[in-house]
């Protein structure tokens, strides 16, 4: 079971079961968004790809922000839908495959895929020392599930500043 401390082997070594029969390792993922890319696997893509870092954020990345975290996210295609296919879906396949970066290495349809991006999600997205990023997780707590270790009460020990975080008395 995949837990907040879980270390990034184990996760990786659950994202890559396949136990249904049917999973041909698709990329239907890759047809809907694109992944993210922590500095270290923009470091790796840029050095794969040889171009400099900023070189690749200008070519391939947009600038997103998820749980106040800032980041950067594969450009994607877009057709009549909101969401588009990741720019490095080529031919049905991942075209920089060998040095994906981690969000895409942990992200599988299996049924531990939700624990392994939720796993993703608390490793490098909510900032425990940022109380609009706690804001944010506790938001989607409301319509969603956790893995051990992601509740509130896990995140911030401190009862009383969790409650005035979440009642906007703390604000940075």
């Amino acid at each position: 079971m995949i837990k907040k401390h879980t270390p990034l082997r184990d996760v990786l070594k659950v994202a890559n079961q396949r136990s249904h029969k049917g999973c041909r390792k698709c990329v239907q993922s890759c047809t809907l968004t694109s992944g993210i890319f922590l500095d270290d696997d923009l470091k790796r893509f840029a050095k794969e790809m040889g171009i400099s870092k900023q070189e690749a954020k200008k070519r391939y990345m947009d600038r997103k922000e998820l749980f106040n975290t800032k980041l950067h996210r594969a450009k994607q295609i877009k057709g009549k839908y909101p969401q588009g296919r990741c720019i490095f879906l080529k031919n049905n396949l991942c075209s920089i495959h060998k040095f994906k970066p981690v969000y895409c290495q942990v992200g599988t349809c299996e049924p531990e895929g939700e624990h392994t991006m939720t796993w993703y999600t608390l490793k490098f997205l909510v900032n425990p020392k940022d109380p609009e990023s706690i804001r944010q997780w506790d938001s989607y707590l409301r319509f969603n599930s956790t893995i051990d270790g992601g509740e509130l009460k896990n995140l911030i020990k401190d009862k009383k500043k969790l409650k005035r975080i979440l009642n906007y008395e703390v604000l940075k």
